[in-house]
């Protein structure tokens, strides 16, 4: 590890990746999710997340099936919202 440099929680991972999602940075939010989901494979916020960026992206079956498994893990509000709004568009 480089000095300086120290190790984010996943907390942060997850507030640094929402943050690049609001930005429109979704490249970015899109690699730190996928990296938070290499080390937590089951974290429902990031399955989420991977979802609506696969939804922007027009790629459906993959946002259906990360929001479905969310939903599954963790049934929030925001999760849910999307993957209506998902069904709505298909």
């Amino acid at each position: 590890m480089p000095n300086g440099a120290r190790t984010v929680t996943l907390d942060e991972a997850l507030a640094i990746a929402l943050d690049h999602l609001k930005s429109g940075r979704l490249d970015e939010g899109e690699e730190l999710y996928a990296r938070i989901l290499d080390a937590d494979p089951g974290n429902a916020e990031a399955l989420h997340r991977m979802g609506f960026i696969a939804g922007r992206r027009g790629d459906m079956d993959r946002a259906r099936d990360l929001l479905t498994r969310s939903v599954e893990r963790a049934p929030d509000a925001d999760a849910l919202f999307n993957l209506g709004t998902l069904h709505h568009r298909a």
